[in-house]
């Protein structure tokens, strides 16, 4: 530990995220995996999550500097983290307000079977992601995650719902879901930030919150789990004075920073996402998902888009991927679009995509003319009381294998179980999947040239793929079991 005597004192400590201990200086880090520094000081701070400057400045073997913000965590303690992209010797040097220090370490080869550095589009198939190693990546999503309830301080809704379990609970909770779903292959889920960590005076962290959830990062990465991170939701943080008991609203006054105004809340709102950025950018597995819904309210998130990911790309020195959901949102400025196919017709028009490009407007745009990769979200039947959870259940897989010959860049179910009630059927059906998409030669490839032919009597629809005529995919439903069809 480093000791710097000048007007008040502050520590460095380096700690190697897979070691239990705190580290003085490690001589070697591997090749993306996320590594922390703590700088603490016995100086006192109105605020310590915006009256202090904490940065580093990592130089590669290479020579390419990467730009760190730090952040406050507590205690008289900043963090910075680093994720190390090339092998080799690498400088870094800190700094905290007026003052800095510097410190060495070298980069060996990754031997983690799980991290393969940050998730990126494939530059050779525009509409699928890889890993920053060159892995293709296909989206098998599990349920979402969320620590605390971000409604009020009225609540009508039972327990079943994870957010309203004690906080300790939950982390456990999610990290044995997590090692559950990673031993069947599923390799992502989504977690719901929604602004619930920003205190109400607008300029401080709930430190408890984003502590667990540090905890649930760090357990994702080790299974080899991604994590969708929401930052704004129309179901998302409220102001004080609206409760969940009062009837939902349909703009974005009633919630906390108003997202969907870049107009008001704006240095509240750039302290919020600067901040998140500082903290969890240099996890591998993470990908910004700006809006959820982006349209559910009466207002456009379009220009919120350009504003929200500006703010992001100007601290982010990952370039972690940025996307939105719902829809009308793939030609908003985003790397990608996490459409939600869920209650859109009804469960026995099986052949869904077809139905759905043909005959409802609002999937038009989402016909892959954005050259953007796709991850389905929401898989699920029209809501009513009318299905049962067998019959939600085979909708998943229906629509699994019509947006996997569609040229999906991935699927995430609409999955609300419990957190101590997963894995279940649907991650059954996910394992087989994965089976299947692990088999494939290079599932990148499997891109549609947006043609399609439908043999309406044999109930096959057949994507043709962009290798013209030497590939096609090809999705039957013929609604029994052990049947038989033929087609030419």
């Amino acid at each position: 530990m480093k000791k710097l005597c000048i007007l008040y004192s502050i520590f460095i400590t380096i700690e190697y995220v897979f070691s239990a201990s705190l580290i003085e200086a490690p001589t070697a880090v591997e090749k993306y995996h996320l590594v922390e520094f703590h700088l603490e000081s016995g100086q006192s701070f109105a605020n310590p999550f915006t009256d202090v400057e904490v940065y580093a400045e990592f130089t590669s073997p290479a020579g390419r500097v990467i730009r760190a913000g730090g952040f406050y965590d507590g205690s008289g303690r900043w963090k910075i983290r680093c994720n190390p992209d090339h092998i080799g010797a690498w400088h870094m040097q800190w700094h905290f307000q007026d003052e800095s220090g510097s410190h060495s370490f070298s980069c060996s080869e990754n031997s983690h079977p799980n991290i393969h550095g940050h998730i990126r589009v494939d530059s050779n198939h525009p509409r699928k992601l890889r890993y920053q190693d060159g892995t293709p990546l296909f989206w098998h999503g599990g349920k979402y995650l969320c620590i605390k309830r971000p409604f009020g301080t009225a609540d009508v809704q039972e327990l079943s719902y994870p957010e309203r379990l004690p906080t300790t609970d939950y982390v456990q909770y999610a990290k044995q879901y997590l090692r559950a779903i990673a031993q069947k292959g599923l390799n992502g889920v989504l977690f719901k930030i929604q602004v619930l960590p920003l205190n109400y005076d607008g300029f401080t962290m709930d430190l408890e919150f984003l502590q667990a959830l540090d905890e649930i990062v760090f357990e994702a990465m080790e299974q080899g789990i991604n994590m969708q991170m929401n930052l704004f939701d129309p179901w998302g943080k409220r102001k004080q004075d609206v409760d969940w008991v009062q009837e939902t609203p349909d703009n974005a006054e009633w919630l906390f920073l108003e997202p969907w105004n870049v107009y008001s809340f704006q240095e509240e709102t750039k302290f919020y996402l600067e901040y998140i950025v500082h903290r969890y950018a240099a996890f591998p597995n993470v990908t910004w998902e700006l809006f959820n819904e982006a349209e559910k309210l009466d207002v456009s998130a379009d220009t919120p888009t350009d504003v929200y990911r500006d703010i992001i790309r100007a601290v982010d020195p990952y370039d972690v991927l940025i996307g939105s959901s719902e829809m009308y949102t793939c030609w908003y400025g985003q790397d990608a679009a996490y459409a939600h196919m869920k209650y859109k017709c009804w469960p026995d028009d099986w052949d869904f995509m077809y139905w759905a490009v043909n005959n409802d407007r609002r999937y038009q745009p989402y016909y892959f003319k954005n050259d953007l990769p796709y991850i389905w979200n929401e898989i699920g039947p029209w809501e009513s009381e009318e299905y049962s959870e067998a019959q939600r259940q085979d909708w998943f897989r229906a629509q699994f294998w019509n947006a996997l010959t569609l040229g999906s860049a991935g699927i995430s179910e609409d999955h609300w179980t419990d957190i101590r009630e997963v894995p279940d059927h649907i991650t059954d059906y996910h394992e087989y999947f994965i089976r299947f998409v692990d088999g494939l030669v290079d599932v990148n490839a499997l891109e549609s040239n947006d043609e399609w032919l439908r043999n309406i009597s044999s109930g096959a629809t057949i994507h043709k793929c962009q290798n013209d005529w030497k590939e096609m995919a090809l999705y039957i439903h013929t609604q029994q079991d052990n049947s038989q069809t033929t087609f030419d």
